[in-house]
């Protein structure tokens, strides 16, 4: 904890230098700030002077009764205004300091200049040693991140500075001195204005001069005054006396006047040449200066800010797990891996229950990788494993799992997926107490890396490896289209002998190409209790189809004759599953051979074996049926006889002339049908308003004979007490079908004869002519 407060520390200072850094090129406040204090100085003293004329002038107006406090007042007045020169003189040495300070903060903009570069390189350098102590988990990650929201508000600080460093800021500084000067110019017009001033105190005096010729006469007029005023006028008058100090006072207030004017505009020229040469150095050394110190931050440091600033945004700096599992309360990564061993050639070999190999399908694992805008190209991807049990912090590629293809960024997740091939998941479980763990491993690269950097590494959490293990007695090849429904009923035989003891499962046509592949499936059992299985994704795993003819002779006696049964097919593509009849021979009809479909690895191992019976037989056109309609029965007596019948020219044109074949035959002579179609074995129905119905049915009977030839006709012969209870309207279908005797013949294989007759009571009015028909024949 120490350490984090320590670190957070140690980054407050180095940004607090750094803005200090930038900002020592505009220390001429303190200079301008004494130049003006002098100015304030020299405006004391002014008025000062002013104060030293007031009594000066007070005097003047007491002179009659105090000649020697005028005296003094005009030495008063000379010391103060000899002090204002001096005053004066001093303003003038202010402003050359001021060009001597100007001077040195020129010198010293130039220290700072090489300082602040060399001390933001210091910084710099400390903010990268910092940054990647917390990549190498030196620094507290909580630390590193606090620190590095820091970093990222100086560095816009920095930048910001330095776009709105203006050189003019030292101008506009100095015109605040030039303003300063200024106002001292306003305090030597006022030093003028008291000039004058003392001018008029000298007319005054010349004034009193003549005031003390009135006074003289006035005292040669008053007797009683006279001693004291020759007293006075002697005062006055006399060597020394208060005329002679106001004319010598007067001469020296206009000497004065005229020295003051003269070193007032001897300060002014100065203070402008000082004036200009201040402005003159600000614009050829102290701006250029600034400007270099510009020029040298944005090609020395800058650089090295804008990497800085890459590091902290496009550089990973933690990759954590995101589980779609959790197996005991542990993070997990699910494998579907299937072992196995390599089957015999043998037709009859079982299912190897020793596993040499194992396959898989692939498996999603997910990140969240910090920050999220982490460009994934700018880091290599690999895994590194242990088992729990044994410390390994060896960086050698995983043999446990691969990465299959490019992680990708799923945005509606915020992860970062990758795609994992297990391996050897038949040779790698660990023992009863250990478990298996991978860690993803990011080498770094591109603009996540600082130049000449190597070997930056981010891992992630170590997460354990879950294997489901299909092995010998679950998966089989199987039939597709009854794989849910039947269950393990659907399975193949797994050897040629079982599959010889089996009905044929499917049917194939001796003149089609027969398609296996597109009715198997593999299938595997979820739960043997509930007898559930599901389609097995062979191409996860990286498995396929083999098709072929079992080699296995499969030999079938029929009287005298044995024939195997193997001869009669063969394979036209075995990775397409294709068979067809040998040479599309008819010969073939009948035949029940039995086909092979194995499934491979990659490397062509035998993985499973299915056997699978077929008959081979023809495309039938569809069944025909011969219909008569034989219109309404007025049911009568129970012993009254009806007889219907289809005859040799209704059979001909409907049926002779009309029945085709599968090829697009059509038609045939009444011998070539009766020949194909077996009426010994027909077969009749009747219903009864739908329902299967007890009566006389239709018969074949032979027709006349013409030629030579017997021909047939169709007789349905019935009494109507045979059609029962009739209530309104009953209705009967009578039929009688006859099937093909070719197995190979591509006619129909039955048609029917059908007739159709509604049967009804009869009205009153029929009755009524029945009995009147009755009572007749009996008379």
């Amino acid at each position: 904890m120490n350490k984090k407060y320590l670190s957070v520390v140690l980054f407050g200072a180095l940004l607090a230098a750094s803005a200090g850094t930038f900002t020592s090129c505009k220390d001429y406040d303190d200079d301008i700030k004494g130049l003006q204090e002098q100015i304030d100085g020299n405006q004391s003293s002014v008025t000062a002077l002013e104060k030293q004329l007031a009594t000066l002038d007070a005097a003047a107006k007491a002179a009659q009764t105090a000649a020697d406090a005028a005296k003094e007042a005009a030495d008063a007045a000379k010391a103060e205004a000899e002090a204002a020169k001096a005053a004066g003189d001093q303003a003038a040495a202010d402003a050359a300091q001021a060009k001597a300070d100007a001077a040195a903060a020129q010198e010293a903009a130039a220290n700072a200049k090489a300082e602040a570069i060399e001390e933001a390189k210091k910084q710099v350098e400390a903010l990268k040693v910092l940054l990647q102590e917390s990549i190498d988990g030196k620094v507290d990650r909580e630390v590193f991140e606090a620190a590095q929201t820091a970093i990222a508000g100086k560095i816009e600080g920095i930048e910001e500075r330095l776009n709105n460093l203006d050189p003019d800021q030292v101008a506009e500084d100095m015109r605040d001195a030039k303003q300063a000067i200024a106002t001292l110019m306003a305090a030597y017009e006022n030093l003028k204005i008291q000039s004058a001033t003392l001018e008029e105190y000298k007319e005054a005096c010349l004034d009193y001069t003549a005031n003390a010729e009135a006074i003289k006469k006035a005292v040669e007029d008053i007797a009683t005054a006279q001693t004291e005023i020759e007293k006075l006028w002697n005062e006055i008058n006399g060597e020394g006396g208060l005329k002679e100090l106001i004319n010598g006072n007067a001469e020296a207030i206009t000497n004065l006047k005229n020295q003051t004017a003269t070193d007032m505009a001897n300060l002014e020229e100065r203070i402008n040449n000082q004036l200009t040469d201040i402005k003159n150095d600000i614009k050829d050394n102290i701006k250029p200066a600034i400007a270099e110190i510009q020029k040298q931050i944005r090609e020395e440091i800058k650089p090295d800010l804008d990497q800085l600033h890459i590091l902290v945004v496009a550089r990973l700096s933690s990759i954590t797990f995101a589980p779609d599992y959790i197996v005991d309360g542990v993070e997990a990564i699910k494998f579907s891996s299937l072992k196995y061993g390599a089957m015999d050639k043998s037709e009859n070999a079982e299912i190897p229950t020793t596993y040499k190999f194992s396959t898989a399908a692939l498996a999603t694992a997910s990140y969240h990788f910090n920050p999220a805008s982490f460009k994934l190209a700018n880091a290599d991807y690999s895994y590194i494993d242990r088992t729990v049990t044994v410390i390994n912090t060896r960086a050698a590629a995983s043999k446990w799992v691969e990465i299959s293809g490019e992680p990708v960024a799923n945005a509606e997740k915020g992860t970062v997926d990758f795609k994992l091939l297990r391996l050897n998941a038949h040779s790698t479980q660990p023992e009863k107490s250990d478990v298996n763990m991978i860690a993803l491993q990011a080498t770094l690269k591109g603009e996540a890396v600082d130049k000449d950097e190597t070997g930056a590494v981010v891992t992630s959490p170590y997460v354990s490896i879950y294997d489901d293990i299909l092995d010998a007695s679950d998966v089989r090849i199987a039939d597709d289209a009854t794989l849910t429904e039947w269950g393990a009923d659907a399975h193949y035989a797994t050897t040629f002998d079982a599959c010889k003891l089996e009905e044929p499962r499917y049917k194939m046509y001796y003149n089609e190409v027969f398609n296996l592949k597109d009715l198997v499936a593999t299938c595997f059992g979820d739960n043997e209790e509930t007898n559930i299985h599901r389609k097995f994704p062979i191409e996860d795993y990286s498995l396929s189809y083999r098709f072929a003819v079992a080699s296995s002779k499969y030999e079938i006696e029929t009287g005298a004759t044995t024939t195997d049964q193997q001869k009669w097919i063969k394979c036209n593509d075995a990775e397409a599953g294709l068979y067809q009849a040998e040479d599309f021979s008819k010969e073939a009809i009948g035949r029940t051979p039995i086909l092979k479909v194995e499934l491979v690895d990659a490397d062509g191992n035998v993985v499973r074996r299915g056997f699978v019976k077929v008959e081979i037989g023809v495309t039938k056109s569809d069944d025909m049926t011969l219909p008569m309609t034989l219109g309404t029965l007025t049911y009568e007596c129970s012993t009254t006889a009806a007889t219907y019948e289809m005859n040799e020219e209704y059979i001909r044109e409907n049926l002779y002339r009309k029945i085709a074949n599968s090829l697009g035959e059509v038609g045939m002579s009444h011998e070539e049908f009766w020949n194909l179609y077996d009426a010994s074995t027909a077969t009749t129905a009747v219903t009864k308003n739908g329902s299967a119905y007890g009566m006389s049915a239709p018969s074949i009977v032979d027709g006349p004979t013409s030629a030579g030839v017997a021909t047939k006709k169709i007789v349905w012969s019935f009494k109507h007490g045979e059609l029962g209870k009739i209530g309104s309207t009953s209705t009967f279908v009578a039929s009688i079908t006859v099937k093909n005797k070719l197995a190979s013949s591509e006619y129909p294989a039955a048609v029917t004869f059908q007739f159709t007759i509604d049967v009804k009571l009869p009205t009153f009015e029929e009755k009524l002519v029945n009995l009147k028909s009755a009572t007749t024949r009996i008379i």
